[in-house]
């Protein structure tokens, strides 16, 4: 015997469309998380960049002495 296959109902499908925009919102904000930390890493990249470009300079001028 075979079992009929059994149609969706109206809650599986509203179920379902609410996991959805659950994840999708989930993601939302894990993508909005992880432009912060790259705008972070920018921004960290950036100071030890002119921290290094004083250092050389500080250097170049002492070493001319």
């Amino acid at each position: 015997m075979t079992q009929p296959t059994q149609t969706p109902t109206l809650k599986n499908i509203l179920l379902y469309i609410a996991i959805i925009i659950i994840a999708v919102w989930l993601l939302g904000y894990l993508l909005k998380f992880a432009a912060w930390l790259l705008n972070l890493v920018l921004v960290v990249g950036a100071i030890l960049l002119i921290i290094w470009l004083i250092q050389t300079y500080w250097l170049s001028r002492r070493a001319g002495k």
